[in-house]
């Protein structure tokens, strides 16, 4: 039920109180308490919203125009909302007409907090929240708080909490135990794309002539630790301590970090480490003559890097087996110059391009680069940029064969998982 209707004279009433506690406010006897005078401030920005605020006497003056707008001349004359907005602009949409409603269910213009007790609510919510999240999930969506209390407000239900009471019955029940968000989010192309390389990847990887070498690039910054849920450990004395979900990192935590930082580009396959190098392009230059920036086509080619990189591998893998080169989309791989220098030294059909948002198919982002990471942070991390070469080449040679084989398990099992899903990317990336 509504709140119950408040007669003219009652509105009238409540309106004069209301003057009343404003003008006590706005008076010179209230002051701070550094005993300075009171200064009316007409409008203002909240600090948490970063939205426009109106001060208590500007709040009164927008109630008492809408009221007798709406009460005395009963929307005979033109509404009032056109002047207001000019004299305090940048409002919500329903700023004026919310004010009006506040009053007449509280009784004032000042925000107040609800009295009494918190409602409770019963086991039936928990039962719809874990439904709802479910139900999402397995579209590879997130239910959020106004999802599923939108769906309480079709029900029909009485009581209807809060959008944060939800999030925290959510975070009760164990559901925001890894943030969406650092899941790549999928549409249906990417859902196509992902299904058919994982098959790909699999019918490759389990031809006993070729060995896949999984290449990237990473860059290692000055850190004291990795924070842990952000990467993988290949460890197994460390296997209990492993979280259940992989989060990958956000690629802004490597492109807009202001830290000390170095570019490595590394290859592997499940023989052990096949490559790894320094990418620095300060000596590189693009067609222009001018410097390239970044590590991208000017700087493969120029460098010879995936040339160097198939010599590396046929040092590692036996003889006899043909190596196929696994890349990222990055805009260096896919380039037209580059993907024609592949072709030239790899051979047509040898290598390919993993589809996008794809990180749980690469060795590097799987397991390799957070094993590195988590290593140097194990010893002490690094504060300058000869520290962090120091510490990368330590790291780089504690990547074993067995370690390598770990994460290329690992890729396999999450191929297999991506094919079960018919694409999808929320499933369960943990040893059991």
């Amino acid at each position: 039920m509504g709140p119950a209707k408040t007669s003219t004279t009652g509105r009238n009433r409540c309106l004069a109180n209301e003057q009343e506690r404003v003008e006590d406010l706005l008076s010179p006897s209230a002051v701070s308490h550094k005993s300075q005078p009171y200064t009316p401030r007409v409008s203002g920005v909240s600090p948490k919203k970063k939205k426009p605020r109106l001060s208590a006497d500007a709040r009164l003056e927008c109630y008492q125009e809408m009221h007798k707008w709406v009460y005395e001349d009963n929307k005979r004359t033109q509404s009032p909302e056109h002047e207001l907005r000019k004299k305090y602009p940048k409002l919500g949409k329903n700023y004026f007409y919310d004010l009006l409603k506040n009053f007449t269910s509280r009784g004032t213009i000042f925000h107040q907090k609800p009295s009494g007790r918190p409602p409770a609510y019963g086991e039936e919510y928990d039962n719809l929240i874990r439904k709802c999240v479910d139900e999402q999930r397995a579209k590879q969506n997130c239910a959020s708080a106004l999802f599923i209390r939108n769906i309480m407000i079709r029900k029909g239900w009485k009581k209807v909490p809060t959008e944060r009471w939800i999030r925290a019955r959510k975070k009760a029940l164990g559901f925001i135990k890894v943030p969406i968000k650092l899941k790549p989010g999928l549409n249906d192309q990417l859902f196509e794309d992902r299904l058919a390389f994982a098959e790909a990847y699999l019918k490759i990887a389990k031809n006993k002539k070729i060995v896949v070498v999984s290449f990237d690039e990473t860059n290692f910054h000055e850190a004291n630790e990795v924070a842990k849920g952000q990467c993988y450990e290949v460890l197994k004395e460390e296997a209990e301590s492993v979280p259940n979900h992989v989060r990958f990192a956000r690629l802004a935590k490597e492109t807009t970090t202001q830290e000390k930082k170095v570019m490595y580009g590394a290859g592997f396959c499940p023989y052990g480490g096949v490559f790894f190098e320094h990418f620095d392009h300060s000596d590189c230059l693009n067609r222009k003559g001018l410097p390239a920036k970044g590590v991208n086509q000017d700087f493969f080619l120029q460098k010879k890097v995936f040339k160097r990189l198939r010599e590396a591998a046929l040092k590692v893998i036996p003889s006899g087996k043909k190596p196929f080169l696994m890349l990222d989309k990055a805009p260096g791989h896919r380039a037209k110059d580059v993907t024609k220098h592949l072709d030239q030294v790899w051979g047509k059909g040898m290598w390919a391009l993993q589809a996008g948002k794809m990180p749980d198919s690469n060795d590097g982002d799987v397991g390799m680069f957070p094993f590195m990471k988590r290593t140097i942070a194990k010893a002490g991390g690094a504060s300058s940029e000869e520290q962090i070469h120091a510490q990368v080449k330590k790291a780089w040679r504690k990547v074993t064969p067995d370690v390598c084989k770990a994460v290329r398990k690992r890729v396999m099992r999450n191929m297999a998982k991506v094919v079960e899903l018919k694409g999808g990317n929320w499933y369960d990336e943990s040893r059991t």
